[in-house]
């Protein structure tokens, strides 16, 4: 069995440690601990402080015995004086400890009170972004919900986009563009075809065709109630392997209650 060191309680708050130096290491190498946040080094009595003022008191009180039976006073004086110097030394080096002990507890109590502060504000602070979050999704699907109840969805392609327009402008041209830019703006524009009415589909300030003319009746009906309407432009090959653009419109419209 090797001396590895030993310790006793000074007052209530106070342990002092006292370690050997020459204990050798293992020979075994331990794995590595997780890399945890360390307090300050713990103030500790230390063995050579001890020893020093031991020896230091040691000698100042053999004076006092040696001036003593001497008889000599003056000396005598000096010596017992020392020897007060000395044990005072000794005495108020473990006291130090002690308040350099209490203060480092002091301190490390302060430390674990803050995180744990800092730790309950952060949490709390999450929470109130979490319920903030939940939030603004039960709103988003309210308004989703509500929507859906309150409107209706007509769906139907473009037709006339291999045509080009009066002006001589490529709908394919346009539709391309589209592809790229994508559609912002969509507008349905009445006019007048073979005495019929029909409506063009401009996005954009382009014209890419017309609603084909059995779904016009319909889009009329729903005209004053659309609140938005979608254009997609999407692309295939012909027969004859020629890449065509084609669209498709969402028309959004309120429901007539």
């Amino acid at each position: 069995m090797r001396f590895s060191g030993f310790s006793f309680r000074l007052g209530k708050r106070t342990r002092l440690y006292f370690s050997n130096p020459k204990t050798p290491a293992s020979k075994t190498t331990a794995a590595p601990a997780a890399p945890v946040q360390q307090d300050d080094p713990e103030p500790r009595a230390t063995i050579g402080g001890i020893i020093w003022r031991i020896i230091v008191l040691f000698i100042t009180c053999n004076w006092v015995v040696i001036t003593y039976w001497r008889g000599d006073l003056l000396p005598f004086i000096i010596t017992v004086v020392l020897a007060i110097g000395a044990f005072v030394l000794f005495v108020g080096y473990f006291f130090s400890v002690r308040r350099a002990r209490e203060a480092w507890e002091d301190a490390r109590i302060e430390r674990l009170i803050m995180e744990r502060k800092a730790k309950e504000q952060a949490a709390a602070e999450a929470a109130v972004k979490e319920a903030e979050r939940q939030a603004k999704a039960e709103a988003r699907a309210a308004e989703r919900e509500e929507y859906a109840r309150t409107h209706n969805n007509l769906s139907t392609k473009v037709a006339g986009v291999t045509f080009k327009n009066a002006d001589g402008s490529s709908r394919q041209a346009n539709l391309k563009d589209l592809e790229v830019s994508g559609a912002d703006n969509v507008q349905l524009v009445q006019f007048e075809y073979q005495g019929e009415p029909a409506l063009r589909v401009v996005v954009d300030g382009m014209e890419i065709g017309n609603v084909p003319a059995d779904v016009v009746p319909e889009v009329f009906k729903i005209m004053p109630r659309i609140d938005n309407i979608m254009c997609i432009v999407s692309t295939f090959d012909n027969d004859s392997g020629r890449r065509i653009y084609r669209a498709d419109l969402d028309i959004s419209y309120r429901i007539d209650t």
